[in-house]
Parts: C-alpha cells; sequence; structure tokens
C-alpha cells in the first residue's frame, strides 16, 4: 500500500511565523497549501508510538 498509495502529508514548508502568510499565498498559485501545525517551545518530550518501518520491507 505505501509503494501504491500517497499516505503522507506531502511536501512540508517550515517558515517563521512572520513569512507564512506571504509563503502560503505563493504556494496556492500552484498548488493546495495548508497550516498543519506549530512550533513551540516547551518542556515536554516527543514521544513516537506505533510508528510504522518506512525504510525496510519484512
Amino acid at each position: 500500500m505505501l509503494r501504491t498509495f500517497n499516505c503522507g502529508v506531502g511536501f512540508n514548508v517550515v517558515v517563521a511565523q512572520k513569512d507564512k502568510d506571504m509563503v502560503m499565498r505563493h504556494i496556492n498559485q500552484f498548488y493546495n497549501c495548508y497550516e498543519i501545525g506549530l512550533i513551540e517551545e516547551g518542556v515536554h518530550k516527543v514521544v513516537f508510538e506505533n510508528r510504522m518501518n518506512w525504510l525496510y520491507h519484512t
């Protein structure tokens, strides 16, 4: 399934918050563009659970 269908979010662009609107306007001229997250400073750890092994086929 991973070889046939696009199961990801596509292309990601990380920009400063002050540049977000300009960058999204530009990209939206060519492709649909959506904001999917925000990077914030915090005290919590990032924990990955139930992730697939994308590099190796078993």
